[in-house]
């Protein structure tokens, strides 16, 4: 029998353990069928992503035959299509809520994430510059522009304008992580330290965040905090490659073979999942490359990252592109790139002749991008 006066263990679901399926109305049950119902019933689908191959494809279609005068609706739109992993498309619907609602700081901001993905980092900031305009002491903007500056390679003015998005909203959202995420990147370990604790002050449950001060913690030596942090990290997204692996490191360091080696064999089982994160956020992937070739370099350890571009080789999932294949279109080289070639890119990298080279992103992309 269940004592009812027993501390309860919360806990929260995964991914994996969130409903995924159509969304119903509970009522009335069926809708009536109406333009603006069908409208909000697609958006439910998407709106956490509970249906969202469906969902977005019903959105799409029914905006596309009765246009609404909302700009909410574009936005709702530009994030399912952004969520889909088709950035081209969320440009074309941010733009539109814009267009309705040019005052609009949400959009712009959204509009802005999306152009920095597809890869118009020039115009992504002059969006934000846009929106700065429209509201100067608007923490979220400000937090957004620091990480397209820290993208850039402008650590410096990154964290500048962190610390003035955290002091317009010191409750931003990941405006702490952000920040300590630069600071590791400089070696500046103690105010990295600080800035995560608050962070994790204002979300106890922020996986990143305790995978970070894991790290800053192992390199202080401070390892069984450490490995309480990472433990934390683990438990809170189990079947995340990277946390587990920083985890299976900390206990090699700790001389804890065993778990270590549990943990290695857990890392390689996320192998496949870990790409699918990789894939859908490359600029927030070559941020983290960089923090680690900061954090390892004193061990002579170099960190670098391969960004390929359009690249001739087999689709065993070509649903993922929507209909839109990767081919030559908009290489000024006028042909993809072959595998032998980013092969090639990443034996350089690991060779001697690449020795004094780390913290950087190699795109091997046929001038379609310059960064």
């Amino acid at each position: 029998m269940r004592d009812l006066q027993a501390e309860l263990q919360e806990r929260h679901l995964t991914d994996a353990e969130e409903y995924h399926g159509e969304v119903v109305p509970y009522y009335p049950s069926p809708l009536p069928k109406t333009s603006e119902n069908s409208r909000y019933l697609a958006v439910a689908q998407v709106a956490r992503q509970n249906n969202l191959k469906k969902g977005v494809a019903d959105l799409a279609r029914e905006m596309n035959q009765h246009p609404p005068r909302e700009e909410e609706f574009y936005i709702a739109l530009g994030d399912a299509w952004k969520n889909s992993g088709n950035s081209k498309a969320a440009v074309g619907a941010f733009e539109q809520a814009v267009r309705i609602k040019p005052k609009s700081v949400t959009a712009l901001r959204s509009l802005a994430a999306s152009l920095k993905t597809s890869g118009n980092v020039s115009r992504s900031e002059q969006i934000l510059k846009r929106a700065l305009h429209l509201a100067p002491l608007d923490g979220s903007t400000w937090n957004q522009y620091a990480m397209l500056e820290a993208d850039l390679g402008r650590t410096g003015r990154a964290i500048e304008k962190l610390q003035k998005a955290l002091a317009l909203n010191p409750d931003l959202p990941e405006g702490d992580l952000n920040l300590a995420t630069l600071l590791v990147r400089e070696a500046q370990m103690e105010p990295a330290e600080t800035a995560l604790k608050r962070a994790l002050s204002i979300d106890p449950y922020d996986a990143a965040a305790y995978d970070l001060m894991g790290r800053v913690l192992a390199g202080k030596n401070e390892m069984p905090m450490a490995l309480y942090s990472f433990q934390k990290a683990t438990h809170l997204r189990p079947d995340y490659g990277p946390y587990l692996y920083n985890y299976a490191l900390a206990l090699v360091a700790a001389q804890r073979l065993d778990e270590a080696r549990a943990q290695a064999q857990a890392t390689a089982g996320a192998g496949a999942r870990l790409r699918g994160h990789i894939r859908a956020s490359p600029g927030g992937f070559a941020v983290r490359a960089r923090g680690l070739a900061t954090e390892f370099a004193p061990h002579n350890i170099r960190v670098n990252v391969v960004s390929p571009g359009s690249i001739d080789t087999r689709r065993d999932n070509p649903e993922w592109y929507h209909g839109h294949l990767p081919d030559a279109a908009g290489i000024p080289l006028g042909r993809q790139g072959s595998v032998d070639e980013i092969a090639a890119t990443c034996l350089f990298l690991v060779s001697e002749d690449a020795g004094f080279i780390t913290g950087q992103t190699i795109h091997v992309n046929g001038g379609a991008h310059y960064y």
